[in-house]
């Protein structure tokens, strides 16, 4: 008999506990969708296969409470055209220190839920963003629904809503074919004899690599080097600047290569020389055009006299060396270049002094 009536008054203690009430504002508000480098994207125009993130604002909009763990739940449906980037790991996403990250599979959509962590509260004046990957898995459209409602299954805190009017969102997006890889930028700077070229892309669905092309004149390109895609979005290249790449001007693109072969070009940009800097004086030439005589004058356009020996040589615009000469000269401002016979077209004069430091790199057109 005793036992019966110490079980009855134990139970009627532990159903007898009072939940204080608490009264905060959880609050959702509108999605960003954004690019693998966190750019902002348009909805309507994912392609299928496109890895790209949310960007989902959550708060707790009371100024003076927070909210308890167990009281409220954040739920992101990812319509029936996404899934989570199989190469995502939700427990590193953003506010993982306050909520806890799962998936599950409801009506047909996978939606994420977040839960705030035993022990934890989400603060008074809270705003700060989570970030998902998701990937587009088949074409059509759909919606991304965020929730951010009270569950209160925390037996000691029962929660109220002061503004349940900013407890959802949604945002409506369209996934279409795969669309060809996009060049958002191309930049490109030399210094020191070496060329740096740095580009930003987006769709790198189904690519495979990408090829730095190089040209002195913007017409004739040759590969330089080979980076494979990395689905980054953000690339750098150095490429050393041998003899037979010195030029006036460098002109460089970028080619992009799907796994089918599929390529597309970048546009163009172009960089002066970067190894003329070695040296204070400069020098011109002329005539330019070269037409019926054989030879051209050098001369100092600003900066030292030449003096001592100097290895003059010319180039046609594919690299091929044509001659070189030596010459030796004491304090001079100029000096006569005797051409060899040329057929027309553009040909590039890189004068060295004793020590091999370029002191200039001149260009000329021959015309018969």
């Amino acid at each position: 008999m005793k036992k019966i009536i110490v079980s009855v008054l134990l139970g009627f203690s532990l159903h007898g506990i009072a939940q204080t009430p608490v009264s905060a504002d959880p609050a959702i508000f509108n999605f960003a969708v954004l690019n693998t480098t966190n750019d902002p994207i348009v909805a309507s125009t994912i392609s299928n296969g496109q890895v790209v993130k949310i960007k989902v604002p959550l708060e707790n909009t009371s100024q003076t409470t927070a909210i308890p763990e167990g009281t409220c739940v954040v739920s992101i449906g990812l319509g029936t055209k996404m899934i989570v980037n199989p190469g995502f790991d939700l427990s590193t996403a953003p506010l993982s220190a306050i909520f806890n990250w799962s998936t599950s599979i409801v009506g047909g959509q996978i939606v994420i839920y977040g839960t705030i962590k035993t022990g934890v509260t989400l603060p008074a004046d809270f705003s700060d963003y989570a970030i998902f990957e998701l990937q587009a898995s088949g074409m059509g459209s759909s919606s991304l629904q965020g929730n951010f409602f009270i569950s209160n299954g925390n037996p000691l805190y029962t929660l109220s809503d002061e503004h349940p009017e900013n407890n959802a969102t949604s945002t409506q997006y369209t996934v279409t074919a795969i669309l060809p890889v996009t060049f958002l930028s191309v930049n490109a700077s030399a210094a020191n004899c070496n060329m740096n070229i740095v580009w930003k892309t987006e769709n790198e669905i189904g690519l495979d690599h990408y090829e730095v092309e190089f040209s002195k004149d913007g017409l004739l390109f040759e590969k330089l080097a080979s980076v494979k895609a990395s689905q980054a979005g953000n690339y750098e290249q150095n490429i050393a600047i041998t003899d037979a790449m010195r030029a006036p001007y460098a002109f460089l693109r970028i080619k992009s290569v799907d796994k089918d072969g599929t390529s597309k070009y970048s546009q163009q940009v172009h960089v002066k020389d970067g190894c003329q800097l070695k040296s204070g004086t400069r020098l011109q030439l002329y005539p330019n055009p070269v037409t019926t005589i054989n030879f051209v004058n050098v001369s100092v356009k600003s900066g030292l006299a030449l003096h001592g020996k100097y290895k003059v040589t010319i180039t046609d615009a594919l690299g091929k060396v044509v001659e070189v000469k030596e010459v030796e000269l004491n304090n001079q401002t100029q000096f006569k270049l005797t051409l060899p016979t040329l057929q027309s077209g553009k040909y590039f004069v890189t004068v060295r002094d004793a020590a091999a430091t370029v002191v200039d790199l001149l260009s000329f057109d021959k015309i018969h």
